[in-house]
């Protein structure tokens, strides 16, 4: 019983599953910006309808929503589509980490990680 009780706890309000889009690679910008392309599912695992906001860890990153989405619905899922913009500056490897805060009402409450590819600055 009490593992079940920990387990119950322990467990996100939602699921993230973020990848970047199959087929493509990244874009050079004419801003000095390289962007890559995501797909991300949210799910919601609790019993009430949450509003939501992604954010990067690295405050130079950006995002830029194909179309943009913040309500997730009780027991519901969203998918979403949007680009990180990096400045080609800060690029230092072709393939980086990047991490990502979901939050709502102010609160973490999911984490989640990709890659980032682009070629480095030099």
């Amino acid at each position: 019983m009490s593992l079940l009780s920990f387990l119950m706890i322990d467990r996100s309000d939602v699921k993230t599953t973020i990848l970047r889009a199959s087929g493509t690679l990244y874009q050079m910008r004419n801003d000095k910006l390289v962007s890559n392309l995501y797909n991300a599912e949210l799910v919601n695992k609790t019993s009430r309808p949450l509003e939501f906001e992604i954010v990067p860890e690295d405050k130079t990153l950006q995002i830029q929503y194909i179309q943009k989405q913040n309500k997730l619905e009780y027991g519901g899922r969203v998918k979403l589509t949007f680009f990180v913009l990096m400045p080609q500056n800060s690029v230092k490897m072709f393939k980086s980490k990047i991490k990502f805060k979901l939050l709502s009402d102010g609160k973490v409450i999911d984490n989640f990680e990709t890659t980032f590819i682009a070629p480095p600055n030099n």
